[in-house]
């Protein structure tokens, strides 16, 4: 399994350029962006469980996020998530 992983890792690396952004407000780029693919190599490999009763509480069934990534010369040079979807009703 560990060797799988590894393998994901490197194939979803490649995807990104050397310069890469991912600005989330989870995992280690929550804090600030992750800049680079060692950085973000750290972000693939981490794994995170959140849980709010916020949501229900203001009498909402669900929220929607948009996840953009934003690509140059076919790899990923940025990517932001977390972002609100303001018109779902």
């Amino acid at each position: 399994m560990r060797r799988r992983t590894i393998a994901l890792v490197a194939a979803a690396l490649a995807l990104f350029t050397d310069d890469a952004v991912i600005d989330a407000q989870s995992g280690l780029c929550a804090d600030k962006p992750c800049v680079g693919k060692e950085a973000i190599r750290k972000e693939l490999v981490t794994r995170f469980k959140a849980r709010s009763g916020t949501i229900q509480s203001a009498g909402l069934d669900r929220i929607v996020l948009w996840s953009i990534r934003e690509m140059r010369d076919g790899k990923i040079a940025s990517i932001r998530c977390g972002l609100p979807e303001r018109t779902d009703s």
